[in-house]
């Protein structure tokens, strides 16, 4: 019978090159990623919503 740890393996086979890997990953997308983000929305009609619900929508998938 065979232990988890022994079906879980990683692809490269080692962890520590995996962890390292995805640390410098995460520290390159903190860099890129703006600290102070605000977003203001007035909303006064039916046109206004609509017109906002595609601001929002564009700037997600930016």
């Amino acid at each position: 019978m065979s232990t988890v740890a022994e079906l879980q393996t990683l692809p490269g086979g080692n962890l520590a090159e995996e962890i390292a890997s995805l640390r410098s990953e995460l520290e390159e997308v903190k860099l890129r990623t703006p600290q102070d983000k605000v977003s203001i929305i007035l909303l006064s009609g039916d046109f206004d919503k609509a017109m906002a619900a595609f601001m929002m929508a564009n700037g997600a998938a930016a």
